[in-house]
């Protein structure tokens, strides 16, 4: 069994979502599990959150996946302290 972690962005009015994204969601790829696929956890978070922990939770799945490289072996992300004291920085790179 593999794991894959995914963006996936959700347009809850073209997509119709009348029970919440994460339940629409399960609900869609619960027709894949029988192919064997299926949902893990999952947790909803938006870029412009007002919450600023959510906002970093973005910073560091993005990160994640940009830093997924052999290259990229033995860095590791910022802080949440480091993160918020630069969060508004225009020049600060992920």
């Amino acid at each position: 069994m593999r794991r894959i972690f995914a963006e996936i962005y959700v347009d809850e009015y073209r997509a119709g979502v009348e029970n919440g994204t994460l339940d629409y969601l399960e609900e869609k790829m619960g027709s894949m599990h029988t192919d064997g696929i299926d949902l893990g956890d999952a947790i909803l978070v938006d870029y412009d959150s007002d919450s600023q922990w959510e906002r970093y939770i973005n910073y560091l799945a993005s990160w994640i996946i940009d830093h997924n490289d052999e290259a990229c072996e033995g860095m590791s992300p910022a802080s949440f302290e480091e993160w918020c004291n630069n969060e508004d920085n225009e020049d600060w790179e992920d």
